[in-house]
């Protein structure tokens, strides 16, 4: 089994929390799903922090 295979068939539980994105990277997640596939995607947009909204 490929590791791709066996990371994508892991518990949702091992992954990152939205939390934790945010907190290290800044970003907020977004699960969605493929319309055609049924799997689940990822979508990401940057957290504003005080700056830009004083901007």
């Amino acid at each position: 089994m490929s590791e791709w295979t066996s990371r994508s068939t892991e518990s949702v539980s091992r992954w990152p929390t939205p939390d934790l994105l945010a907190e290290v990277f800044g970003v907020r997640a977004h699960v969605v799903t493929h319309p055609v596939t049924g799997r689940a995607r990822l979508l990401f947009d940057r957290l504003e922090s005080e700056e830009d909204s004083q901007a």
